[in-house]
Order: C-alpha cells, then sequence, then structure tokens
C-alpha cells in the first residue's frame, strides 16, 4: 500500500481543512461537544424544603423553549426563567427540558418536602423525618484548604445514632443534629465522623489542610502585590497615607516619594510587615507617581520595588454627578451605609481609594462612593453654595409635604431622625440661606415646630419638630428645581379597634437561591422565616389589619426589591422576619436566642413592646440591639424592626424553628408586640384628644 502524505499534496490539504471546518460548524448547529444550554441556578437536586412553592430559576438562549414538568414557560429577552412550582408530596420529580433549533436537552430533579415536626405534650421534640435506617452526612465545612486556624461543623444522622469524632462523642439532639468548632494546626488535619446505630456504622472523613507557617530565611524580600497603595489612589494636600509592604522580617527598609522626599525609614510593625505614613504635601508631585521601597542588605547591593497603585494629586478637587437611582454614599469604603440618594446629585471629589471616591461634605465630614455610580466633572457644581429659596408646607392626603426652591443643581443631602428633642433633621451639603419664607401647613397637624440653621459653611440644615412622641415615616427626593420633605401623619387608632387603620408590610427573609442561615440539619432559614411570616400574617388578618407579604413564595428578592414593595403598598409597618446565625468561626453550640434590631428611634418603641413578647417564647434572651447600616432598617417611609427569632445554627433554636409549635409561639410573639405597641399610641392619641391637641 503506498502511503501520501498531504502536506506533499496542497489540493488535499485544503480540502481536508474546509472538510474539519465543516464538521466544526455542523458539530456546533447540532450542540455536539457544547455545554448544556441550561444552567439551572435553583434548585439542587435532593434540596430539602419545607414550603410548598419554590421558585424554578435558570439561564438559557433567549430563543430556546423551554418546558417545565411538561408545561412550557416563558424565558425572557436575557434568556431567564423564572417559574414557581408547588411541591404535592415528600419526594417530588422536577423535569426541565429545553430545545433550540438544533439542541434538545433535558434533566430530571428529586425534591423532598419534609414534614412538619412537633413538640408534644411534654415540651419533647417530635422528629417527624426519622428514615428507618442509619444515615450520616457532614454537612459543613468541606474537605480542602483553609487558611484559617477553626470553623465550626454541623451534621445531621438518626436521632438514636451514636456519633464519635475522632474518637470522642458527639451530642446528637432529637433533631439529628450535631455541631460544634473543629480546631485547625498547619498542615492536614483528619476529621473522622462515625455514625453506629445498633450493627449498622457509617463514616465519613473530613481532610481540611492549612498552610504551613513558611521559614522567615525563604522568604522573599518583597512579597509580591503586597507594596502600598494596592490600587491607584487620589489625595490630596493634608491626607496621611499608609505606606509600606510585606517581606522578610529583619529588614532595614525605607520608602520615598520619588520627586517629593527623602528615604524615611519604616518600622517593622510584626515580624515581615513593614509600615510608615506620609502626610501629602503641596508640593507633591501632579503627575501620577509611585512609591519607591529599599530593602538594604548585607551585602553591598541595595534592592528596589514600587507600590502596586499610583498616586495622584489632585490639587483641586472633582465634580461629579450621580448616574444610579441607587447611588449609595458610605462612611466606609463600602461600608456604613451613609446617604442612599438618587440619580443627578452634585457631589465634590477630592480623592480615591479601592475604586472609590471621597465625597468632601464639609471639612469635618466625608463619604465614599463607588465609582460606578457617578460621572466625573472639571470642577465641582455646588463651588459656590446653592441658595436655599422659600418653604411652603401643605397636606397631601397621609403626608404632609414641605416644599422649597433649590434650582437645577442638586446638592447631596442627609435626612435623619433625631431622638432628643424629637425631630427630623434635613442637611444639604453645598448650600446656604437664601430668600426665608416659611409657611406651616394649614391645619399643621402633628407638626409643633420648623427650624432653620446654618451650621457650618457650605452645610445647611431644616429641623422639623413632632408633637407626638414618634414619626410613622418621613422620606426627602428632588421633584425638578425643588427639593421635598414628605413626613407621614400619624394614622387614627382607637383601642377598640387598633388594627382598623393600619396597614402592615411582612418580609421574610432571604428565599430561593438565597437560603440565608442554615441549620444544623440543613433547614434553611429561607423556609423559617417564611412558615412564621405566613401565620404571623393570618394572625393580624383576623384582627382587621391590612396585610401585605413581599414574597408568599420560596422566591428570592434583593433589598432594593423588598424596600420599594413596601413603599408601592404605602405601608406604616414594615416587618422583617429573620433568624440568626454567628461567624463560621464561632462555636455554634455557645449563641443562641432570640433579639431584635432597629436603627430609628421610633423603631424602638415597638422593638421595646415585642421582645418582652419573644422572651416568653422559651428562648434564651439574645439583645435588643440598634443597628445604624442594616440597608431595610435604613428605610423610612415606614416604621422598620427586626425580628431575630433564634439561632438556626444552634440544635436547640433549630428545634424550636423546625416545629409549628415553636414557629406559633413565634408568630404570636410578634403579634402581641404590634398589638401592645398599638395599645399605647391609642392610649397617647386619646391623651391628646383629651386635652384639645389631637
Amino acid at each position: 500500500m503506498t502511503s501520501i502524505s498531504l502536506s506533499n499534496h496542497p489540493q488535499r490539504r485544503t480540502h481536508s481543512v474546509r472538510l474539519f471546518l465543516l464538521m466544526l460548524f455542523f458539530a456546533a448547529q447540532l450542540g455536539i461537544g457544547q455545554t448544556n444550554p441550561f444552567r439551572l441556578i435553583y434548585p439542587v437536586d435532593n434540596g430539602r424544603h419545607w414550603v410548598d412553592d419554590i421558585q424554578v430559576l435558570g439561564m438559557t438562549n433567549p430563543q430556546s423553549q423551554v418546558w417545565i414538568n411538561g408545561a412550557p414557560v416563558p424565558v425572557d429577552s436575557a434568556g431567564r426563567i423564572d417559574h414557581n412550582i408547588t411541591l404535592q408530596a415528600h419526594k417530588n420529580t422536577l423535569t426541565i427540558q429545553v430545545s433550540n433549533r438544533t439542541t434538545r436537552w433535558d434533566t430530571s430533579l428529586t425534591l423532598w418536602r419534609m414534614n412538619f415536626d412537633h413538640f408534644n405534650a411534654d415540651s419533647q421534640f417530635v422528629n417527624k423525618n426519622v428514615a428507618d435506617s442509619l444515615w450520616l452526612q457532614v454537612l459543613s465545612p468541606r474537605s480542602g484548604e483553609m487558611r484559617r486556624d477553626r470553623i465550626s461543623f454541623k451534621g445531621r444522622t438518626h436521632p438514636d445514632a451514636t456519633v464519635l469524632l475522632n474518637g470522642d462523642t458527639l451530642q446528637v439532639f432529637p433533631s439529628g443534629g450535631f455541631t460544634g468548632l473543629l480546631e485547625l494546626n498547619p498542615g492536614e488535619n483528619v476529621f473522622a465522623f462515625i455514625a453506629a446505630l445498633d450493627s449498622e456504622i457509617l463514616r465519613d472523613t473530613l481532610r481540611i489542610v492549612t498552610p504551613r507557617p513558611e521559614d522567615p530565611e525563604e522568604l522573599p524580600l518583597f512579597i509580591e502585590d503586597s507594596a502600598l497603595p494596592a490600587s491607584h489612589r487620589w489625595v490630596t494636600a493634608g491626607d496621611i497615607l499608609q505606606v509600606g509592604f510585606d517581606g522578610r522580617p529583619g529588614q532595614a527598609a525605607y520608602f520615598q516619594i520619588p520627586g517629593s522626599m527623602d528615604w524615611e525609614r519604616l518600622i517593622e510593625e510584626a515580624p515581615g510587615q513593614y509600615r510608615g505614613f506620609w502626610r501629602v504635601t503641596p508640593e507633591t508631585p501632579q503627575q501620577a507617581l509611585k512609591i519607591r521601597y529599599l530593602v538594604k542588605t548585607h551585602r553591598i547591593f541595595s534592592h528596589y520595588a514600587y507600590s502596586n497603585g499610583n498616586i495622584r494629586l489632585l490639587a483641586t478637587p472633582l465634580g461629579a454627578i450621580t448616574t444610579s437611582g441607587d447611588s449609595r454614599v458610605y462612611h466606609q469604603l463600602g461600608e456604613g451605609l451613609f446617604m442612599p440618594l438618587g440619580e443627578g446629585i452634585a457631589l465634590t471629589i477630592n480623592g480615591l481609594e479601592d475604586n472609590y471616591f471621597r465625597v468632601w461634605l464639609s471639612d469635618e465630614l466625608h463619604g465614599y462612593i463607588h465609582r460606578r455610580n457617578v460621572k466625573l466633572l472639571p470642577q465641582p457644581l455646588t463651588q459656590l453654595p446653592v441658595q436655599v429659596g422659600s418653604l411652603r408646607g401643605t397636606n397631601q392626603g397621609d403626608w404632609q409635604q414641605f416644599r422649597f426652591f433649590v434650582g437645577p443643581v442638586h446638592p447631596a443631602y442627609t435626612l435623619e431622625e433625631v431622638f432628643e428633642p424629637r425631630r427630623l433633621e434635613l442637611k444639604l451639603y453645598g448650600a446656604e440661606q437664601g430668600w426665608e419664607w416659611t409657611t406651616f401647613p394649614e391645619p399643621d397637624g402633628d407638626l409643633a415646630y420648623l427650624e432653620r440653621k446654618q451650621p457650618a459653611s457650605h452645610t445647611w440644615q431644616m429641623n422639623f419638630y413632632a408633637r407626638s412622641e414618634q414619626f410613622w415615616g418621613w422620606r426627602g427626593y428632588y421633584d425638578g428645581d425643588y427639593f421635598v420633605v414628605e413626613i407621614r401623619k400619624p394614622p387614627v387608632i382607637k383601642s377598640d379597634s387598633l388594627f382598623k387603620h393600619i396597614s402592615i408590610e411582612i418580609d421574610p427573609g432571604h428565599g430561593g437561591y438565597e437560603r440565608g442561615a442554615i441549620g444544623v440539619t440543613g433547614y434553611p432559614e429561607a423556609d423559617a422565616n417564611l412558615r412564621y411570616s405566613l401565620k404571623l400574617a393570618k394572625l393580624l388578618e383576623e384582627v382587621g389589619a391590612t396585610v401585605y407579604l413581599t414574597r408568599t413564595t420560596d422566591t428570592r428578592l434583593s433589598l432594593a426589591e423588598r424596600a420599594e414593595i413596601a413603599r408601592k403598598d404605602s405601608v406604616h409597618i414594615f416587618v422583617m422576619a429573620h433568624n440568626n446565625a454567628p461567624g463560621s468561626g464561632s462555636n455554634p453550640l455557645g449563641v443562641k436566642g432570640t433579639s431584635t434590631y432597629f436603627t430609628w428611634p421610633s423603631a424602638k418603641q415597638i422593638c421595646d413592646a415585642t421582645y418582652p413578647h419573644l422572651l416568653e417564647m422559651g428562648l434564651e434572651p439574645y439583645g435588643k440591639i440598634t443597628r445604624y447600616y442594616y440597608y431595610l432598617l435604613r428605610q423610612t417611609d415606614y416604621l422598620v424592626f427586626l425580628i431575630e427569632g433564634g439561632f438556626m445554627t444552634h440544635p436547640d433554636d433549630e428545634m424550636f424553628l423546625l416545629s409549628e409549635e415553636g414557629l406559633d409561639k413565634l408568630a404570636q410573639a410578634v403579634f402581641n408586640g404590634l398589638q401592645d405597641y398599638l395599645i399605647q399610641q391609642a392610649t397617647h392619641q386619646e391623651a391628646l384628644e383629651t386635652h384639645g391637641i389631637w
């Protein structure tokens, strides 16, 4: 047989290449070798659910057709499918079929609808999900590498089983859950779990590797990417900038700002961590530059390195305009929500760090906003303060409205409640008093007094004082050339019909693929939250309250969507229904109990009324806590407070939340708190009426 080399025959080589490309084309058209044409986001195979209606969420080609359990479902223009199914039995099958011009794909999943557990008359936990045979599942953590010295673990087994961890007996709770804290040493850590029941034995092993400390002599003089600043920085004269790098311990290390200063010694704050500070001066070169680092060794030569990020001096501030309806200014870099601003707000920028622009508000106050939310301008629009015009107050339905002229430039602002004396405090940053003329609404209702101030240059302030003990809601926004403040009028509350004029939004936290805290047995917080929210809604509806829920199924919503739902429903009270969990490095057996959270002073009264009823449930007290930076707790259109029923991560609390009786008690406790709060409000209103004030 004669062998022919294609490389020696150009025509055959060309034909072969064309044939190969043609095969690739048809393979692509037929879907051969491609990944699945559908990405399922939620639920997961063999998922366990404690609610009936769950979300099916996935992504595919927008041109595809999708069937779920045999029924066609819509695909939006982005290729997203979002569909709800109802679990009809303990064991359920979910089938998904996807078809397009060339490809047909299908899969099936098993979904488990768990039985509700109970407490009997003797307060003993009755587990309604016990299998006939032994099982053992370590839910977390997973084997792998970790850079930490401890981590909590949790798992489940038969409630009557004996579980050993490296030979030591673990407590198995009536739910079948077991938990604790693993101490990790450098190197490989092996944790052997054994579950035994009668003659059955099951084993599971975790292998967690933590890096061993490196020999200091083997470390490089400069550890790569450790030289500060790690990213580009914009600075102004007077800023104090931390400098330094990580490297081999025991070195003589120095830094220098090229063209601005001589070499200065760095301090070794910890072995191998060299740090110092540089105060920016007006003489700093304005071109982008890098900090230069020097290490002197015992040899003749010195070694140099440069910062990862450039430094740029801003001789004068820049201007900026917010470009998003959700433009958040933070107290720190990405932390501590300070100003929830809308689109078109004028800002002054005098720095950049880690993709956050520094916002100048006054000589004593600044914030940070992500660079994606602003458009830079050559100079600030509020370089000359905006002149604030006259204010006119009117009554608009359930709200009192106050409008004053600002003009086309909209300065940044805060509108916050202050406890003593009780008032709303509006501040415009980049404004000053102009024409002063204040018209009160008629009748002025709960408004006691209006007060204008100029506490600092470029900062204008207006205080709104109330006659009652609290505010029922407020908001501030720009409307063309005017700034508008709206304050909600107190609803009419009568002792004989407490809930008649009250609307309440219940927000079951998490949902869908966002499962929240996961209990010791795998019980998701999202399901626990929804279960007791539905119970609470029923209790409130029975006494005449207008009740809304942000979700009634196992569906994910963003925080902004939840806030907007409540805003559109125009509710008086927003109940955040959650449960708790500590950090993964804490001992889960050491943290348990029930708690309430609030931000604004007016919401504290609801927490004061509710917390005693939570303690009557039999759970440990965890506290009445104020949190300033939770996004939903900072909403102001309504009174908002947070319930953390118990700790999902403690087996005792989890069993309480697994049971119907426990969730009944939790819903009743929140209901009783709301009822007591409204009784207090009715008594206060009736006292004002008696004195002719209301």
